[in-house]
């Protein structure tokens, strides 16, 4: 993953993972954050819980988590090893669950598990591909972003068993468009499956993307955000949600 900026190395603790106990408080609809919110936020910072990886310069990233086990798997970027550990085990080190280099597999970025436990990993950087996220649909179909050419990748389901693979969208030529550096990166489906919003890690732009009609629309997200990131944040009080225009 070298050479891209939407995964910078952390200074200290490049192998801990914390879990928050509690919700974080941060206020409402930008507003400055109260100092009871404050003093919750470092109270729930002290209770965070560890959870080890072996070895050195793991950088972890691509946290999946599997509600019926309590299991949760997280790749390397440094070597494509996957880990596995137990959110009710906090303070044991996780196990290494795929070795490194396994299937031509050098760096895990973006993981999810579906309800059957089946482990989906993207592959990161290639060279000639950047497979950098994957989000799961209701029909057990798998949506890959690539970081570097415009396309969605695609693996879905046979009924008799196994899974099939195509791309599924050529971004060429859409409103969508590619751009030097690192560009789509995060992805989640809606729980219908119906639609597919991702992030484009150099402008910081949402897109949403109608999986029946393959049609895209940039997604007003009415708030300045980070570029490239895409956060889910539970909260008390919540800011507007972004508006999506539906179809």
């Amino acid at each position: 993953m070298e050479g891209h900026d939407e995964h910078p190395r952390p200074h200290s603790d490049p192998h801990r993972l914390r879990r928050q106990r509690r919700r974080q408080d941060t206020g409402s609809g930008g507003q400055e954050t109260t100092k009871e919110s404050r003093q919750e936020s470092i109270q729930a910072a002290s209770e965070a819980e560890r959870y080890a990886l072996p070895g050195n310069e793991v950088y972890p990233e691509g946290v999946a988590y599997r509600p019926e086990t309590g299991e949760f798997f997280v790749g390397s970027t440094t070597d494509g090893t996957v880990f596995r550990g137990n959110v009710g085990e906090p303070g044991a080190e996780a196990e290494i669950f795929l070795e490194p280099g396994k299937d031509g597999r050098t760096a895990a970025t973006g993981t999810k598990v579906d309800p059957e436990g089946q482990l989906f990993v993207a592959g990161g950087d290639t060279g000639q591909l950047f497979v950098n996220d994957v989000a799961l649909g209701p029909d057990g179909s798998a949506y890959f972003t690539d970081s570097i050419n415009p396309r969605l990748y695609r693996l879905f389901p046979y009924e008799e068993g196994g899974y099939g693979f195509e791309p599924f969208l050529d971004l060429e030529e859409t409103p969508l468009e590619y751009r030097e550096g690192c560009n789509l990166n995060g992805i989640a489906a809606t729980e219908d499956g119906r639609y597919l919003i991702t992030v484009q890690s150099n402008t910081g732009n949402l897109y949403r993307i109608n999986t029946r009609s393959k049609e895209i629309r940039q997604v007003d997200s009415r708030s300045p955000r980070p570029p490239g990131k895409f956060l889910v944040v539970p909260s008390r009080n919540p800011s507007p949600r972004p508006s999506i225009p539906q179809t």
